[in-house]
């Protein structure tokens, strides 16, 4: 369950020029990109042997009054303190991405929907994993490493959607 798109489904590319718009440092950037390159690697060898399944919560739809309405480039836990924006034209590329990836790839699955059960959370649950990510300050992230607890959490979000 994402509050964004992954970051591991963008275009290569894309990040260098969202980054190129924002003022941040070269030491920033570097690290920006290499989680980028580590976290599509890992996505794209996961794809290959495994089922993922996102839930990926549509912008504009899951927003205080007031919160500006382009969407975030959902970063890892790592990176919070880093707010980057995409463009519209940039949010729909990497969205239209996503819709081929899931359209050529049978392990791939996303979901699409306008509300968040779970305002500013993120769950990952993985093989024998769970990650909940509180995604504003004061930040958090909670791992369990239960096998039986990873597949009641997976089971639970697809029920949900």
């Amino acid at each position: 369950l994402y509050t964004g798109l992954n970051i591991a489904t963008m275009p290569d590319g894309m990040l260098e020029g969202i980054i190129s718009r924002h003022n941040v440092s070269k030491d920033k950037a570097a690290e920006i990109l290499d989680i980028y390159k580590t976290r599509r690697s890992q996505f794209l060898k996961l794809l290959k042997s495994e089922e993922v399944r996102e839930v990926v919560v549509l912008p504009g739809t899951n927003h205080a009054p007031g919160e500006q309405l382009l969407p975030h480039v959902n970063l890892s836990i790592e990176l919070l303190d880093t707010n980057l924006t995409y463009t519209q034209e940039e949010y729909e590329a990497h969205l239209a991405a996503v819709k081929e990836l899931a359209a050529s790839e049978s392990n791939y699955h996303i979901t699409f929907t306008d509300s968040h059960p779970l305002h500013d959370i993120q769950v990952i649950s993985l093989k024998d994993t769970t990650i909940a990510m509180r995604c504003r300050e004061p930040l958090a992230a909670f791992v369990f490493t239960n096998p039986l607890l990873a597949k009641e959490m997976r089971d639970y979000l697809h029920n949900l959607f």
